[in-house]
Formats: structure tokens, C-alpha cells, sequence
């Protein structure tokens, strides 16, 4: 599943499991409308009770968001457009043949996601947003899996927030937009909020970072450079209650708008058997991630290790190749292509001008390539950027009994 995953090299493992996006900016219409919802618990079958918005006429994107415990799994369960079109179906994870990560049979691709969820609409050229009430649901559940056979999923009842991000402009989708990078530092590869400005490593980064964006009309706006717990220099845990990933992710509370990059030396998950084999180069907090820093999935990890160089493939240039793929799905897009064998759904993308198995690509699996398609770069102009460094997720919204 590619819920958010590893960057590989020659080597590497894929790492399977919540965000800020672009800037609203002039181009884009400013900040996002917010809405959002009364805390609610889930049932005994994980289920929420029914949430409504109404999108305004302006209104060319949106991004549904769902928060919950540690350890638990929210997604969305369904959700319905204005003219009774089922964008996600209902109760879809209790399908077989689908499973409980990935809704690839949905017009609407969904990714399950730990702590926090989002999806974002549109997210490809087959779905328009419409003005008018919409409804949805959402899901949690806990899993278990040895890696070898496929994972228990159960269902649970558990408090949940959720909140409602509305992209506007008059006259439609930008053909540009800003987007704004907050750069934080454990102090890994020695690299400081002080040191990392004039360091050769993060400005050929970050040259190659917005070299990628602007083909697809995103500018690099402002860059933030942060310094975090430096006991974060190595990430062992991805996944369960206080692992690494969650606690370094929820110390981007305070950050002001913006993608929250997090620098470290290596990046493990021993909660996999096979944490211990090959190269995690980089990791994203969901596809898309949340739209509120201080979830324990607002951030994109990234590893100082530089991309081991594959047959037939140029030398790394350093690892704005990782930031520009893992910032990708942090910002809706999924894999291009995934591996032949993959999880036996969501071979390809939802997108119909990415070529499937295009290695040019920069979202083909194995993060080498660095083309974006025209179809990519509107996924990531339409995803919203947080209103607010934090996000109250315990307010007051109207939600259907």
C-alpha cells in the first residue's frame, strides 16, 4: 500500500503506512475556508456518525481530515457528492478483495492512515467538485501483521476529530501557487537552523527540490529553518503508540504553514520483520497528509543517507530527489507505478497522463526519475494549505445525527 512510504535505492524497502500543502498565496485565493466538527466516538464497528459541509460556488478543492489515538487507523468510510455520486464507497475496507489500506476501486483513492487521515478531492481529472452538500463518514480500526500474512484488522470505537479544508478562487483551479517549507533539524549530519542555511548539502537540496515543483507552476515561497529535539537524530519506530514517527511530528505544532520537513540520519521501522533490511531513504505522514501541523503524521522524513545509484541510473544528486518524491505524496499524489507484484491493488495511479512503469517519473516507486505530469502538478495545487499553525480540533460545526 502506499499510504506513505520509503524511498528506495538499490536496496532500499518500501515503508508502507497525516500536513500542510501548498501555500494559498495570490495565486491560489489565500488561505482555505475551515470547517470544522464536534469531537464524536466512533460505534463498536468503527464507525462515525454522518458529517455534512456544503461547498460553496468558488470552491475547486477540498480536504477531509479525520484525527483519532495513537494507534488507531481512520479513513474515510464514504463519502457522497451533491448529485448522490458515491466519490468513496460505503464501507468499502469490508471488502475482500480491496482490503483495509488502499480504496482503489473508489473514485475518490483513499489511504487508512495512523492517528491521522486525509483524503483530498479532486485528486485526479475524473472527479469535479460541485457546489452543494456533501456527506461523509469515517472509520477506525487497529491492525496487526508479522509482515508475512495478511493483517488483523479490527474495527474499534474511538474519539475522533475531524475538519474540512475548502480551497477558493474565483475563476477556478490556479495554474500557480506558493509553497512554503519548514525545515527542521535534530541535529543529524550535524545540520543546524544556524549551520543549514549556508550548508552545501541543503541548498543543492533545495535547488533540486524547486527545480522539480516549478515544472508543474509551484514556487518554493518562503523556507523556515527549525531546531527540534535532537533525540529524533534516528527514527527506529514508525508505527503503534509513541513510536519515533509520531512523537518527532507532533513537535511541528507551532510551525507556521508550511511542509514540515524533519532531517535525520536513519530512518528504521522495527515494528516490521523487516525493519532491518535495506535503505529508507524517506518517509511521508500519508498521501495526503493531515491539514493541521502537530498530528502525529504532519511531517515528511528525510534521511541524510544519499540515493545509492541503481543500474542504468545518473549518480544522486543529493536527496532533494527524496523531498521532492516524498513531498509529492505528502501532497496527494501515489506512485506512479508501483513494483509488478505490489499488494494486488493500485498497480498505477489514478492519473491517465502518468505512463504507467515511466521510471522518468518522479513518483515511479523507486524515487529515481523527476518529471511530474500536468495531471500531478493539479493534485498538488489543490491541496490546501493549515489556516493555522494548529488546527482546533474540538469545535463547534454542524454534523448530521
Amino acid at each position: 500500500a502506499d499510504s506513505a512510504d520509503g524511498v528506495d535505492g538499490a536496496d532500499a524497502t518500501e515503508s508502507s503506512d497525516g500536513s500542510d500543502a501548498v501555500d494559498g498565496g495570490a495565486d491560489a485565493g489565500g488561505s482555505p475556508e475551515l470547517i470544522t466538527f464536534d469531537e464524536v466516538t466512533t460505534d463498536k464497528n468503527g464507525d462515525s456518525q454522518t458529517f455534512e459541509f456544503t461547498l460553496p460556488d468558488d470552491a475547486y478543492s477540498f480536504h477531509l481530515n479525520g484525527v483519532s489515538t495513537a494507534g488507531t487507523y481512520v479513513t474515510v468510510g464514504s463519502l457522497v457528492a451533491p448529485d448522490g455520486a458515491k466519490l468513496v464507497a460505503k464501507n468499502w475496507y469490508l471488502n475482500p478483495q480491496v482490503g483495509s489500506q488502499v480504496c482503489s476501486i473508489c473514485k475518490v483513492r483513499v489511504v487508512s492512515a495512523e492517528t491521522a487521515h486525509g483524503a483530498l478531492v479532486p485528486s485526479s481529472p475524473d472527479v469535479s467538485v460541485q457546489p452543494g452538500k456533501y456527506t461523509f463518514t469515517l472509520h477506525t480500526f487497529t491492525q496487526q501483521s508479522d509482515g508475512f500474512n495478511a493483517p488483523i484488522v479490527t474495527a474499534v470505537s474511538r474519539k475522533l476529530s475531524a475538519y474540512v479544508l475548502i480551497q477558493r478562487r474565483a475563476g477556478g483551479a490556479p495554474l500557480s501557487s506558493t509553497l512554503n517549507l519548514n525545515l527542521n533539524f535534530t541535529g543529524a549530519g550535524g545540520l543546524t537552523a544556524a549551520s543549514a542555511p549556508s550548508d552545501a548539502r541543503i541548498t543543492k537540496a533545495l535547488a533540486k527540490f524547486t527545480t522539480i515543483y516549478a515544472t508543474i507552476g509551484v514556487t518554493v515561497g518562503e523556507v523556515r529553518y527549525i531546531d527540534i529535539d535532537p533525540g529524533f537524530q534516528k527514527v527506529e519506530s514508525l508505527s503503534g503508540p509513541g513510536n519515533d514517527f509520531e512523537t518527532a511530528a507532533a513537535l511541528t505544532k507551532d510551525n507556521e504553514p508550511g511542509v514540515n520537513f524533519i532531517f535525520v540520519d536513519t530512518i528504521a521501522d522495527s515494528s516490521s520483520p523487516f525493519g532491518g533490511f535495506g535503505v529508507i531513504l524517506g518517509i511521508a505522514g500519508g498521501i495526503p497528509g493531515p491539514g493541521a501541523h502537530g498530528t502525529g503524521r504532519s511531517a515528511v522524513f528525510v534521511s541524510l543517507q544519499e540515493i545509492p545509484q541503481q543500474p542504468g541510473q545518473p549518480a544522486s544528486d543529493g536527496f532533494g530527489q527524496v523531498m521532492a518524491h516524498e513531498g509529492g505524496h505528502y501532497l496527494g499524489l501515489f506512485h506512479s507505478s508501483e513494483l509488478s507484484f505490489g499488494f494486488g491493488q493500485g498497480t498505477h495511479d489514478p492519473l491517465p497522463d502518468t505512463a504507467e512503469n515511466d521510471q522518468q517519473n518522479l513518483m515511479y516507486y523507486s524515487g529515481v526519475g523527476q518529471a511530474l505530469s500536468p495531471n500531478q502538478g493539479e493534485v498538488i495545487r489543490n491541496n490546501p494549505s493549515s489556516p493555522s499553525p494548529a488546527i482546533p480540533l474540538s469545535s463547534t460545526a454542524s454534523s448530521a445525527p
